[in-house]
């Protein structure tokens, strides 16, 4: 019984809660997060119990889900998402919350038209972070506390059509030398599934951590409030169940659209 254990896993309830800010150093958060909504929506858990990791596949299998801690660098890649034709890879201290903007998008159809970069731009300076542009021309946005970048990387792996995507973030006193976290989507990421991504990552609202173990608590602000463990839970809950009841509907309508038998040109004439 996991209640005789001191674990995260038995949060969020077992932490008083602050409301923190900016969101995107304030830590990796509960993986529960992406990994459990994953689930809720089909994925399959193919997991080994006795090693530290989680393995997901999508429903369809055409995507699938590596997290695996490396302690202690968190800076590395913990979260790898697959594809045929694409890859996603994030740092251990990137942040659920933004995370998900990411694998939730993969729960949905992509738009039409698809999110293009100058689209993904307007995301990422939509709440005041600033638009640069290196010797080369190409446009990143960096925030306001200059902590973080996130921008295209045109011709690494494909047409500048096609851009990668990262993003870093670290303190503000240099870029790379003291990395919090990375992300990188390939070329040929959908670009709903960057976009998703971008939104969260600016977002200004804050997320909610506890006071203890934080990577960067001297760049953060925490401040008390009314939102605690169960009312996180109790939230988390509510989405799981969203979440199935959509996929749920989402399979209901491919089995009548697969019982479906159009009419055969004999069959109309015979009608007619």
């Amino acid at each position: 019984m996991r209640e005789h254990f001191y674990t995260g896993a038995n949060g969020p309830q077992d932490t008083i809660q602050f409301a923190t800010t900016p969101r995107y150093l304030a830590g990796g958060g509960d993986p529960r997060r992406v990994t459990e909504v994953l689930q809720a929506a089909g994925w399959t858990n193919h997991s080994d119990p006795a090693y530290p990791h989680v393995l997901l596949a999508s429903p369809d299998t055409a995507v699938h889900l590596t997290l695996e801690p490396t302690a202690p660098d968190t800076s590395t890649a913990w979260w790898k998402f697959r594809a045929r034709g694409w890859y996603a890879a994030f740092g251990g201290h990137t942040p659920v919350e933004i995370l998900a903007g990411f694998s939730d998008a993969l729960l949905h159809p992509a738009p039409d038209p698809p999110p293009t970069p100058a689209g993904i731009h307007e995301i990422l300076t939509s709440t005041g972070w600033a638009r640069e542009n290196d010797e080369k021309g190409t446009a990143s946005a960096l925030s306001p506390d200059a902590s973080v970048r996130m921008g295209p990387r045109p011709g690494l792996d494909d047409a500048a059509g096609r851009p990668t995507w990262s993003a870093e973030a670290a303190p503000a006193t240099g870029f790379g030398d003291r990395r919090l976290w990375s992300a990188w989507f390939s070329a040929g990421t959908p670009t709903h599934l960057v976009a998703g991504f971008a939104a969260q990552l600016v977002s200004p609202e804050p997320v909610f951590r506890g006071s203890h173990s934080l990577p960067n608590a001297w760049m953060i602000t925490q401040k008390p409030t009314t939102v605690q463990g169960e009312h996180l839970a109790d939230d988390h809950r509510q989405r799981l169940k969203a979440v199935r009841a959509a996929a749920r509907k989402q399979r209901k309508t491919a089995a009548a659209l697969a019982t479906r038998v159009p009419a055969t040109p004999a069959a109309a004439s015979t009608r007619r």
